[in-house]
């Protein structure tokens, strides 16, 4: 019976360690796809049309998880796209709209929890397009530069 125990123990403890893995490589290629430069071709705004202080003209995200803004000057921020279920949970209370949606959390600060950044966007790529939803604003595009 402790065989049994230990056997099924080892396997629940492999099965959490790969679907960990998993998770992780997926948001490592969500991540890939961000690294580059995305330069603004919609603006977003809100209901009156004015646009929205947290969305730069340009994002540079660097591999190193920073991305510089140009509203912001060359700071290098910190940026994720690998937020746990305990944060998702945080941020969908606050936005309800973003449930089920890729998030990316940038810090404007580096020592802010994750989960207090007003820097809270829901993002999409298709193909060269890079499309960021911002609660209260009307969604951002980007196309990705070649430099």
């Amino acid at each position: 019976m402790k065989r049994f125990v230990y056997v099924l123990v080892l396997v629940a403890i492999s099965m959490i360690v790969l679907q960990t893995q998993s998770v992780l490589a997926a948001n490592s290629k969500s991540d890939s796809k961000l690294v580059g430069s995305w330069k603004m071709t919609k603006n977003s705004v809100d209901s009156a049309g004015a646009p929205c202080p947290f969305v730069p003209e340009v994002f540079d995200f660097y591999k190193d998880k920073t991305v510089v803004l140009s509203n912001f000057g060359p700071q290098h921020l910190p940026y994720t796209t690998s937020v746990t279920n305990e944060e998702k949970e945080i941020i969908i209370k606050k936005m309800p709209d973003f449930k089920g949606k890729d998030i990316l959390l940038i810090k404007p600060n580096p020592n802010m929890d994750w989960t207090n950044t007003p820097m809270v966007y829901a993002y999409s790529i298709n193909n060269n397009e890079l499309t960021l939803s911002i609660l209260g604003y009307s969604p951002a595009t980007f196309a990705k530069s070649k430099k």
